[in-house]
């Protein structure tokens, strides 16, 4: 079967990527990174450069291999060579694809192509990797399991999220940790200014820490604590807004008949919001 090899770029703009819809073929109005076949005696970087200024009309600097790519499609094999990019001007012309967009590297519901869809995932791991720092004390390390049971358990925690100039803002606040999405749960005022903070930028962190323990014979707690990062999104389900906030309710009292007469009392001037995470770590420190 022939061997396709091909190269790809992963286009950066601030804190997105560009993508591409093919205009023709097996895969019409599907989503890819632009690129294309080698030409004979090219390098990798040689040819994504001339491959973008061919379909894009633009010029790039490449800034770093990602990985490569393989896929069995039907009638070929694909090998793809994939490259992290940076415009040098942003004057694109489409000459091979319908429609160009700019999307964030988690956004969701994109139809890719198969081999692409590869690509994005590669991209995402190398993102993770990349953003995210490891803890220096490996012994203190808490497990993933032991974090989801300190999230589950504990009633609350500080929520931070980018202010007003640059200027962090934290605010205890309870919350509902969802097993089945991996996502935490909020709920407040419509309006105030922790919600412009985040419909503004949508990264935010929250820590949550246990109320400690007592080795025998000493006076120093030994406390568990959990950070997150991810990126808040509100909720408009209002089943599920209902849901969540019974889940939280339960959290603090099993009075049945407040919980339903807060939430129709309050409902409407409820909102609802939620912490995708993206990324979590544990410790246990000693407080000597």
């Amino acid at each position: 079967m022939k061997t396709l090899r091909v190269v790809a770029a992963i286009i950066e703009k601030d804190d997105h990527i560009l993508i591409a819809k093919r205009s023709y073929g097996e895969y019409a109005d599907h989503w890819e990174f632009p690129g294309g076949k080698y030409e004979q005696g090219e390098s990798g970087g040689e040819a994504i450069k001339r491959e973008i200024r061919e379909e894009l009309d633009v010029d790039i600097r490449v800034r770093d291999y990602l990985c490569t790519i393989q896929h069995q499609y039907d009638s070929f094999y694909l090998v793809m060579d994939c490259f992290i990019c940076e415009l040098l001007n942003e004057d694109m012309v489409l000459h091979d694809h319908s429609k160009i967009r700019w999307i964030k590297e988690d956004e969701e519901g994109i139809n890719w192509q198969p081999a692409d869809r590869k690509a994005i995932q590669a991209y995402r791991e190398r993102k993770r990797k990349h953003m995210w720092r490891e803890i220096n004390r490996k012994k203190q390390i808490l497990s993933e399991d032991e974090c989801h049971e300190i999230l589950k358990n504990e009633l609350r925690g500080v929520l931070s999220v980018n202010g007003d100039d640059g200027y962090p803002y934290g605010l205890p606040i309870n919350h509902y940790y969802n097993e089945e999405d991996n996502c935490l749960y909020f709920h407040s005022g419509k309006f105030g200014y922790k919600v412009d903070c985040f419909k503004r930028d949508d990264k935010a962190s929250f820590c949550v820490m246990d109320k400690g323990q007592l080795k025998e014979n000493d006076w120093a707690l030994n406390i568990r604590s959990v950070i997150v990062f991810g990126r808040i999104e509100i909720v408009d389900d209002e089943n599920k807004i209902i849901d969540i906030c019974k889940k939280l309710s339960h959290k603090f009292t099993d009075d049945e008949d407040y919980i339903e007469d807060e939430i129709k009392r309050s409902l409407k001037g409820t909102l609802m919001f939620k912490l995708k995470i993206e990324h979590m770590s544990g410790k246990i420190v000693n407080e000597k």
